[in-house]
């Protein structure tokens, strides 16, 4: 397993491992070891490939992990259960973004940038980075999303609709699923 699933497997299975009342997010890991949720994101996304030492130290303690099963992939992953072994690993598949629209305006896994927020679902301002950089789009979210997660979030990654005028231009986004 890539040191990036084994990022990913360490914070998505800690909730269990470490009996916590809530699954552990980017944001949640990188305030604990004093980073920014993009190293965190960059580092499960495999666009950080090798980081530092004490990156490694630091998130190993929070997480409960071996770090030198973070690192290289050795040993037990939880020094204290160490007959543990990750559920599903083999089906946690690492989504890549898509920079061309599926079913007329749909994009899967894209990277948002929130570039203004509102006191509900609606009237966000947000960016596809990927898709149409440097332009600014009108959006709302699910009913069911977590806006107040995602106003401290300054980038996330989401399943997308656009919604298009006569000109092809984009005039609003919805977003359908967050992934953090």
């Amino acid at each position: 397993m890539p040191m990036d699933q084994r990022y990913l497997v360490a914070r998505k299975t800690a909730k269990d491992r470490l009996n916590l009342p809530h699954q552990i997010t980017q944001a949640d890991l990188a305030a604990e070891i004093g980073v920014n949720r993009l190293s965190i994101l960059n580092i499960e996304n495999a666009v950080t490939t090798a980081p530092r030492k004490a990156t490694h130290e630091k998130v190993g303690k929070f997480l409960r992990v071996n770090v030198e099963w973070l690192q290289l992939g050795t040993g037990p992953m939880d020094p204290v259960m160490p007959d543990y072994t990750p559920p599903n690993v083999e089906v946690i598949e690492r989504r890549k973004p898509l920079t061309s629209a599926t079913d007329n305006g749909r994009y899967s896994y894209t990277p948002v940038v929130v570039i203004s927020t509102s006191d509900d679902n609606r009237d966000w301002v947000c960016s596809l980075p990927d898709v149409y950089p440097g332009m600014t789009i009108k959006t709302q979210m699910a009913p069911t999303t977590d806006y107040e997660l995602l106003k401290t979030q300054p980038m996330f990654f989401a399943d997308v609709y656009l919604l298009f005028d006569e000109a092809q231009q984009p005039t609003s986004l919805y977003i359908l699923k967050h992934y953090l």
